[in-house]
């Protein structure tokens, strides 16, 4: 290139623009350099995609194939004559060993097989490391436990069922129930499924007591994590006694012993336009152990316009002599004032909602 030029480009209007020219040079070298990088991962992205395709197209061929007994069978003697040698180390070793197979990985992953024998639900096997066929007996116990022994492991139970299988069933037959070895537990309590056959305006006593009771059998209660939930669709405060008097005694056990306890009631509530959860702390109305105080109780829900369903606000006319809890008819009063909360100014209702006259 001649120098006048190179002195044109380099030069405009008198102006050196040569190191903005070098510099815009660069950044592009290094945008193409980048762009390039990117297209190389990706094609090496799509290679490995391709290549665990085949090889988990194998495995399943593998386990659905002739062989697969066979597999079985020599995974098992592997295993087993493994956990033997296992069994060799002081157990100070094996809780260290235990405790590399239960990281939060692999506790998320084998999650649905644990709490679904926990649980009782549908049979979809167990993993490996706490089938005694694969580890025999000694070894997945020792498993089992440092599976309890999570500090951050929570389980959560549903119904009356699932609580009574947690703390009573040997679902890994090891020899051990959960109860000597959980360290937190969610209840949720469906209030409204847990009435008496006989009486359905009562609770089944017979059935929640002894259920709940189980909570006593846990051995470690100090630094224990246990959560409670009541859900009430259909508000009835009558039902609040009750459960009052059967939590009483576990919130003081726990508490006693340094468990953490959180005890609350809730009620959901949704329509086509809102979606809202009402909640009520219930702990320190259990541990005084006094009946509940249910004119300040209705003051308080009946301020909360997210329960506006004539079914869930029952609280209003439990107390009637023609209360019919299967299937009743709300009484309509005259208000008191816009701002008036008391139980027959909180009976008005216009067609299906609650009618408050300083919401008009």
């Amino acid at each position: 290139m001649s120098a006048d030029i190179r002195n044109r480009i380099i030069n405009v209007d008198g102006v050196n623009v040569g190191p903005s020219l070098r510099r815009l040079f660069d950044v592009t070298r290094e945008g193409l350099d980048r762009f390039n990088k990117l297209q190389d991962l990706a094609i090496e992205y799509d290679r490995l995609k391709k290549k665990i395709a085949r090889v988990e197209t194998g495995i399943r061929q593998l386990q659905s194939g002739p062989h697969s007994d066979a597999c079985d069978a020599y995974a098992q003697a592997w295993s087993l004559s493994f956990a033997s040698k296992l069994l060799c180390l002081p157990r100070e070793l094996r809780n260290m060993v235990y405790g590399y197979i239960w990281t939060k990985d692999y506790l998320d992953l084998t999650k649905p097989l644990m709490v679904g024998a926990l649980k009782g639900q549908p049979d979809e096997g167990i993993p490996h490391v706490v089938d005694v066929s694969y580890v025999g007996p000694e070894i997945a116990l020792e498993i089992v436990e440092a599976y309890h022994g999570k500090q951050s492991l929570t389980l959560q139970a549903f119904r009356l069922e699932e609580i009574n299988r947690i703390f009573c069933d040997d679902v890994f037959c090891v020899g051990i129930t959960p109860a000597t070895m959980l360290r937190g537990l969610q209840i949720f309590l469906d209030v409204d499924g847990c009435l008496s056959l006989s009486n359905p305006a009562e609770v089944d006593v017979q059935a929640v007591e002894p259920s709940l009771n189980h909570l006593l059998m846990i051995t470690k209660k100090k630094d224990f994590q246990l959560s409670i939930e009541l859900h009430q669709c259909r508000i009835r405060l009558k039902l609040w006694n009750t459960y009052v008097n059967i939590l009483r005694p576990i919130l003081h056990a726990f508490e006693s012993e340094g468990a953490r306890v959180d005890i609350f009631w809730t009620c959901r509530y949704s329509d086509s336009i809102i979606s809202s959860k009402v909640r009520h702390k219930l702990k320190d109305m259990i541990r005084l152990g006094a009946p509940i105080d249910k004119d300040t109780l209705i003051q308080s829900l009946g301020k909360e316009y997210h329960i506006r369903a004539n079914d869930s606000r029952q609280f209003l006319w439990e107390e009637d002599y023609d209360y019919d809890f299967e299937g009743f008819e709300p009484f309509v009063a005259d208000s008191h004032g816009p701002f008036c909360y008391c139980t027959t100014c909180l009976r008005m209702y216009d067609n299906g909602r609650a009618f408050r006259p300083d919401r008009e």
